[in-house]
């Protein structure tokens, strides 16, 4: 175990610390206004509060409990549900503290973003601090950082189909 945190650290470069400033300003924003939003991402994650209660109903126990998400997960048919079921998972590390989970999303989303860019820019370029500057601005920019304040669900999605 220790060899390989140690060929695991070898291979870690300093400029990936760097992509994470994005999530930091998302972070530090989370942390000045935690309100929820009214557009379709609330909607998206008020959808994911009600499937991780299904946890927590007191006539079952944790095996029917996991029985249900599952069926929920599979059985729901509704648009798009990877994000609730996304958020839901989200919410068992907040031990169910909204605000929390929220920020959770949006620091998961715009991380997602700014490491895909920077693995694509550097697809194209070969140059590593070009390209961590280029997942920066781009995880910076007006239309990725408010979509994922506002916690749209596209945004990942993008982010997915991006590579």
């Amino acid at each position: 175990m220790d060899k390989f945190i140690k060929s695991l650290f070898a291979k870690f470069e300093i400029q990936y610390i760097f992509l994470f400033v994005p999530a930091i300003f998302i972070t530090l924003w989370h942390i000045i206004d935690n309100s929820l939003p009214v557009s379709d991402g609330g909607g998206f994650f008020f959808r994911s509060i009600s499937i991780y209660e299904n946890f927590f109903l007191e006539k079952d126990n944790i095996f029917q409990s996991f029985f249900r998400y599952i069926n929920n997960i599979i059985m729901d048919r509704s648009y798009p549900h990877f994000f609730a079921v996304l958020g839901s998972l989200i919410l068992i590390p907040s031990f169910g503290n909204w605000n929390v989970a929220f920020a959770l999303m949006g620091i998961f989303y715009i991380t997602l973003i700014t490491i895909f860019s920077y693995l694509i820019v550097f697809e194209f370029t070969r140059k590593k601090y070009y390209s961590v500057l280029a997942a920066i601005i781009i995880g910076t920019l007006p239309a990725v950082f408010t979509y994922a304040l506002k916690n749209v669900a596209e945004i990942s999605l993008l982010a997915f189909l991006q590579p």
